[in-house]
């Protein structure tokens, strides 16, 4: 389950990533071409990475529940060895 969480995130991250990308570059080209349908254009793609992005965090959110720890909670070196053992 944890790991089908991780796929999904990551998954899901790099879409929205990559839909920034592609909504930087649609702007360029409409400040270029002067045209407002690409700004247009661009703003629903935007849309569209916008809810991506919210639902990969709800599934970081969902494994951190799970998981019980983050990245940045801070462990006693002794406690860090104590889960390594199990």
């Amino acid at each position: 389950m944890l790991k089908l969480l991780t796929t999904v995130y990551g998954i899901l991250t790099t879409i929205a990533l990559a839909l920034g990308l592609v909504v930087a570059l649609v702007f360029l080209a409409a400040l270029i071409a002067g045209d407002g349908d690409w700004a247009i254009l661009a703003g629903d793609i935007m849309i569209w990475g916008i809810v991506l992005a919210a639902i990969a965090m709800a599934g970081g959110m969902i494994y951190i529940y799970a998981t019980g720890s983050h990245s940045l909670m801070m462990e006693s070196p002794s406690k860090k060895r104590e889960k390594e053992q199990d």
